[in-house]
């Protein structure tokens, strides 16, 4: 471990005399880099010359795209350990609602994409 074991970031979990050392390596720079990366590795992969989509890794939630209440879920299990909370859900489900059941892709892409800039996911890294 290269952070401190008694760190606790500044507000409520400080003030309520709690630790969270993973807070010390995920922190608001970080988050901005990842959430402005992350939307063109779940599209294109890590191969920056890929233009295409690399649909392999999401053909097991392509039929789910139809239903964002079981892709949302079907996430939840994959990306969460199940704890992914009613509200963060609850903006998933709106947010791949929005998009025409046309584009099953983006659908996915969006879910994915929202259930990794979770708190569920992020803490659990």
């Amino acid at each position: 471990n290269w952070y401190e074991p008694t760190y606790g970031p500044q507000g409520p979990v400080k003030d309520a005399g709690i630790v969270a050392p993973e807070f010390k390596m995920h922190n608001e720079t970080l988050m901005a880099r990842y959430s402005i990366y992350l939307p063109a590795i779940i599209q294109r992969g890590f191969d920056p010359f890929v233009r295409e989509a690399p649909n392999q890794p999401y053909r097991t939630l392509m039929p789910l795209a139809k239903e964002p209440i079981d892709l949302v879920s079907a996430l939840d299990d994959m990306f969460c350990a199940g704890r992914l909370g009613s509200e963060a859900r609850l903006l998933i489900e709106q947010s791949v609602s929005r998009i025409t059941e046309s584009a099953p892709d983006e659908r996915v892409w969006t879910a994915v994409m929202m259930a990794m800039l979770s708190p569920a996911f992020m803490i659990d890294l």
